[in-house]
């Protein structure tokens, strides 16, 4: 068949005899009025009632649930930080990378005083509370230290590790999660909004003080990387179930404040270096201990792409931890099996398994849907596209968790009727967690080996057989 973008309108429509062009007037009406969000169901109680809409479920899925290398964590909003344990998909670790850029690259702290009477108060690396996952009385075991080398500009994935250097520059590394409002200070009025504060060494704090004879005279960005290029907020395993906080250090609470005073006086000072600079670089380090812990159900699929499992039971998680590679290898031969046809509608529906988890609070909102490239090795799938019914939007293309029906559903109409044209390869589907990279979602979603019908994983097609076939 050739090529058709929007395969029902153009080809169960318009390939009609004479006598059924009245059909095409209606149908034109309902196209009008809700063109870009019911493209699979325009005309379908006409079609269905004078042409015969035929459906199918039974299209073969092969499933298997595999790790995640990385992904790009640099252009997230959140950051996440800490450990957390889980019975079923293993432990996971989260740190930061980051830097923390002066307003202006030339500064110069002690002034006209000689930098030896300036007395460092304390200095102190703040970041943003927004939330956190696990257990809310869990500890955070945190080290931050220096970096020897700086963070690469450009996309920066979840797996790359900066250079460091050995010591941490923390006093203190067990914290609470940060979850209230705090007086700071002596102000016992007015409140600032939660935020984690990690006091620093004044050794460290002194870097900025003693060395006026650099920052007099840095005249750039690239300049001050050379002299100071962020940190490293390592996280480090705790007992117990753990946590993860959600941390934003673009906003003005999160920098690191150098508090001092000029001797002989008492008035308090700061020194300030933001880390919510547009120039500032960051990202997100995800540790999964190569997946020593998971359940075993997970660990044969990975090992073995074990199809005995994946046939019920396939798992998904953020951070890195798991995606699920979808096959459906007779796409392309559909339409050799019913002859000349054309797709009125296709629908990947995913139910999700209620009883494997208990905790219903972390299960993922919305899943993605990609697609591997063409003519790659099938062992790598290191480049992932986006499928042609992405175009249309979020509503026509789906992935949010119907928690009604507790499933996921996904319109691939267009995408599989490329596939059967042979317009792209039928190349592997992936599903991925949606905002993977600043969420602690997952799920475990029944496979498609499921016997009854309507528990499994499964594609519904709808579709019209052309006139004269």
């Amino acid at each position: 068949m050739r090529n058709i973008s929007y395969p029902r309108h153009c080809r169960g429509f318009f390939r009609l005899k004479a006598f059924f062009y009245p059909l095409l007037i209606i149908s034109s009406f309902f196209f009008w009025q809700s063109c870009t969000t019911e493209l699979d169901t325009i005309g379908q109680d006409i079609i269905d009632g004078q042409l015969g809409v035929n459906a199918t479920d039974t299209l073969t899925i092969k499933g298997v649930t595999q790790s995640e290398d990385s992904v790009p964590s640099s252009l997230a909003q959140r950051n996440l930080l800490g450990f957390y344990s889980d019975e079923v998909f293993g432990n996971t670790l989260a740190g930061i990378y980051t830097e923390a850029i002066p307003p202006s690259p030339t500064f110069d702290i002690a002034g006209e005083r000689a930098p030896e009477e300036i007395l460092v108060d304390s200095v102190v690396l703040s970041l943003a509370w927004i939330n956190y996952f696990g257990d809310p009385d869990a500890k955070l075991n945190l080290n931050v230290y220096e970096l020897s080398d700086t963070i690469p500009e450009g996309t920066i994935y979840s797996n790359n590790i900066v250079e460091k250097l050995n010591n941490p520059i923390n006093l203190q590394s067990d914290f609470d999660l940060p979850m209230d409002s705090i007086f700071l200070g002596n102000d016992t009025v007015s409140k600032i909004a939660p935020h984690l504060r990690i006091p620093l060494t004044e050794e460290f704090a002194r870097k900025f003080i003693d060395n006026p004879e650099i920052t007099q005279n840095l005249n750039s960005n690239d300049d001050f990387r050379g002299f100071f290029k962020g940190f490293y907020i390592e996280a480090l395993p705790v007992s117990g179930l753990g946590a993860l906080a959600f941390f934003d250090a673009r906003v003005a609470l999160s920098n690191m404040r150098i508090y001092y005073r000029h001797e002989g006086d008492s008035i308090e000072r700061s020194f300030t270096l933001p880390l919510s600079t547009p120039e500032s670089r960051r990202y997100t380090y995800f540790n999964n201990f190569d997946y020593q812990n998971v359940a075993p159900e997970i660990q044969n699929q990975l090992d073995n792409e074990d199809t005995s499992i994946s046939d019920s039971l396939l798992f998904i998680q953020s951070m890195a931890n798991f995606r699920v590679k979808l096959d459906i290898p007779f796409i392309d031969d559909f339409n050799l099996q019913q002859q000349e046809i054309a797709i009125n509608s296709a629908k990947l529906i995913i139910p999700l398994d209620q009883e494997f988890l208990e905790d219903t609070l972390d299960i993922a909102s919305a899943l993605i849907l990609l697609r591997g490239a063409e003519g790659q090795d099938e062992q790598e799938n290191s480049e992932f596209l986006s499928l042609i019914d992405q175009s249309l939007g979020s509503d026509y293309f789906g992935g949010n968790l119907d928690e009604d029906k507790m499933e996921y559903t996904f319109n691939i109409t267009q995408h599989f009727q490329r596939v059967m044209d042979g317009t792209i390869e039928n190349t592997p589907l992936f599903l991925r967690i949606s905002g993977s990279v600043e969420n602690t979602g997952r799920a475990v979603l029944k496979g498609p080996g499921r016997a009854e019908p309507s528990e499994r994983m499964r594609v519904e097609i709808k579709y019209t057989k052309l006139i004269g076939n």
